[in-house]
């Protein structure tokens, strides 16, 4: 028996990893996230054989167009829940080698090709944007671009598989060195490249000013953008939008964001912001504007192991990139978010992490809903049943069981970096414990005896009645709750 002092967060699973309660269904387990850029990765899907915009080129290939079907098919094989996709960093292979000289006069593109969301000028004499191409029109927007974006919106669909839309890619836009004007030079909106007059800086960090609402033509252009995309995937229950993928601007744009995408008819539940926490602090904090989210991506901020929380400083015009990472662990990722899934119990949470085994089962065990991570390079692999939870339906009163179990206010997660001692001294009547292993062999002594084993492999939890409990590789992938007691 439980007791009855816990406080507990309830949620069930109703099949796969599609965690439900009365007021949320969300697609549970690990989402991979789009190639950005270069042939030597793996696919993006706005990757294509054939430069439109330039002379009669095609690349063929592992350099050629990406096969909407084939990619999707390859996500569900990998038995992906969701799929991570935003603007690529350029639009052809020449800005591979980073190098930020511009190609005003030398228009011979190279793939690998990518298509952008917005169009360039048709004709002759309407001036080059710097990489030796027409200038780009910010108010009108690609049909390829957009046919390829429904395309995969609805492929997905159809595979019970989410798509998280992130409208821009912050990368493009911030950074010290000379390697990330590279990421900025080519950018349809620096000014040099488009005709609409945009008030942009010539050299990064140009943050700032594009994500400046107070520009009354930024702001339009922005407002079009949007009503394009929600016309062309809005309608589709499976798609999450965000606002920029690795933003670390201020609470601003997200408070706009917001707004435009409710005026324009898109459920709370497809509404999604994250940002550092002194940005995403403030957003919390007013219940109005929370009430129009859906969706909280935690990715940007990190539990120390000292209980401090580190983060890039929201506002500044830097990278939300690499910065931090050294802090991820499997107890920091199940503190951070059991907090906010406390917090916000009926809202999705995703994160960004390597997929490890313990740590995909602190985040799901913690209340977390989708763990992405990257899948672009060759020598990534795949997520395999080695590192995940069970792809098996799984029954209503055991997954009660685990979030009631794991969901408490009291709960603290140890990966399997302990031992017999540790528990043995630390387990007192004031604490629960949550532990889990993938294939270590240890003697675990229970406080009073009591506890509850959970085996994934084969959909069971079994009480744990006995001092001592030995669980080894033979029970690979298992996890162990110890609840609290008071005397």
């Amino acid at each position: 028996m439980l007791s009855a002092k816990f406080f507990v967060l309830i949620t069930i699973i109703c099949s796969g990893f599609a965690f439900c309660s009365a007021s949320r269904v969300f697609a549970g387990g690990i989402g991979f996230i789009n190639g950005w850029w270069g042939g030597h990765r793996t696919d993006s899907i706005f990757r294509v054989g054939k430069c439109n915009d330039c002379d009669d080129r095609e690349a063929v290939g592992p350099l050629g167009t990406v096969s909407i079907e084939k990619f999707v098919n390859r996500l569900v094989a990998s038995k992906v829940s969701s799929f991570s996709v935003f603007p690529p960093l350029w639009s052809d292979g020449r800005r591979g080698s980073h190098c930020v000289a511009c190609h005003s006069d030398d228009p011979h593109v190279m793939p690998p090709f990518f298509r952008m969301p917005w169009r360039r000028v048709e004709g002759v004499g309407v001036g080059k944007a710097c990489d030796g191409l027409n200038k780009w029109d910010l108010s009108k927007f690609d049909p390829e671009y957009f046919d390829r974006l429904k395309q995969l919106a609805e492929a997905l669909n159809a595979k019970g598989v989410k798509l998280i839309y992130s409208f821009y890619l912050h990368h493009n836009l911030v950074g010290k060195n000379a390697s990330k004007q590279a990421h900025y030079v080519d950018f349809p909106w620096r000014p040099t490249n488009n005709i609409n007059g945009v008030s942009m800086p010539l050299q990064i960090p140009a943050a700032d000013d594009f994500f400046n609402i107070s520009n009354n033509l930024t702001r339009a252009l922005h407002e079009k953008y949007f009503d394009h995309v929600i016309q062309s995937i809005g309608s589709l229950n499976n798609v999450i939008l965000m606002p920029a993928y690795e933003y670390t601007g201020d609470d601003r744009f997200l408070r706009f964001f917001v707004d435009q995408l409710r005026k324009r008819g898109v459920p709370p539940d497809r509404i999604g912001i994250g940002a550092p926490k002194n940005i995403i602090d403030t957003i919390f904090s007013d219940s109005k504007l929370m009430s129009d989210v859906g969706v909280v991506d935690l990715s940007y901020w990190w539990f120390k192991e000292d209980g401090s929380s580190f983060f890039p400083e929201g506002g500044k015009q830097i990278s939300g990139r690499y910065i931090g990472s050294e802090y991820i662990s499997p107890s920091s990722i199940y503190r951070q978010v059991s907090e906010i899934r406390r917090r916000f119990p009926a809202k999705l949470i995703f994160h960004q992490f390597p997929l490890d085994g313990d740590s995909i089962w602190a985040f799901l065990m913690a209340g977390g809903d989708i763990a992405l991570s990257y899948s672009e390079y060759p020598n990534n692999q795949l997520v395999t049943s080695d590192v995940m939870p069970t792809t098996q339906s799984l029954t209503r009163e055991i997954q009660l069981k685990i979030q009631q179990l794991t969901l408490s206010t009291e709960t603290r997660f140890i990966p399997d970096a302990w031992n017999a001692d540790f528990a043995h001294a630390h387990s007192d009547k004031t604490e629960a414990y949550f532990f889990f292993s993938a294939n270590k062999s240890m003697m675990i002594k229970l406080p009073e005896g009591r506890g509850i084993l959970y085996d994934p492999r084969q959909n069971i939890i079994e009480p744990i009645n006995q001092l001592g409990l030995r669980v080894g590789p033979e029970r690979k992938g298992w996890m162990l709750f110890v609840p609290k007691t008071r005397g």
